[in-house]
């Protein structure tokens, strides 16, 4: 598949990208002030790769996003939109806090989010914890809560980022 990926910059603070290949085509505008950023995307043309025959019409779909994050100091508010097609809606809210232990960046962040979908509506409250081990060595602990109980969970991860 041909993948083509444009990325202008517009100015001091807006940058357009465009991302294309035989599946999927995106749109995306994010506009950068100090502490704010303001983000828009459209992908069109999500494929449904089912091969049992199932929902075999929904062939096309397009979803759109809206995200706005603004910082102040070490404290960063976060608020995302995504709708697919008017038939499933997802919102996500979150705040995240970041320090220092010992010498070690640090973090801790809360959230809640919002599913809705054309057969089930689901809210998740989320905690998380991150500690920097070593240099592009993180470990992490986070619960999810679920209204509908499918979801509830406690997970620990050790990654490192290179």
């Amino acid at each position: 598949s041909a993948k083509i990926i444009a990325e202008v910059p517009v100015g001091d603070n807006l940058t357009l990208v465009a991302a294309v290949d035989d599946d999927i085509h995106t749109f995306a505008a994010t506009f950068e002030m100090d502490e704010l950023t303001v983000g828009l995307a459209h992908i069109n043309k999500l494929t449904n790769d089912r091969t049992d025959g199932l929902d075999a019409d929904a062939q096309t779909k397009s979803a759109n996003n809206l995200f706005v994050s603004y910082s102040i100091g070490d404290l960063s508010l976060i608020a995302e939109t995504v709708d697919s097609d008017g038939t499933s809606d997802a919102t996500n809210i979150e705040a995240a806090y970041g320090f220092s232990i010992a010498g070690h960046d640090a973090g801790v962040a809360v959230g809640r989010s919002e599913l809705k979908n054309d057969t089930a509506k689901e809210k998740r409250n989320m905690f998380s914890s991150t500690i920097n081990i070593d240099e592009g060595l993180d470990f992490t602990v986070e619960h999810l809560d679920s209204d509908i109980n499918t979801s509830d969970a406690w997970s620990a991860q050790i990654a490192y980022g290179f």
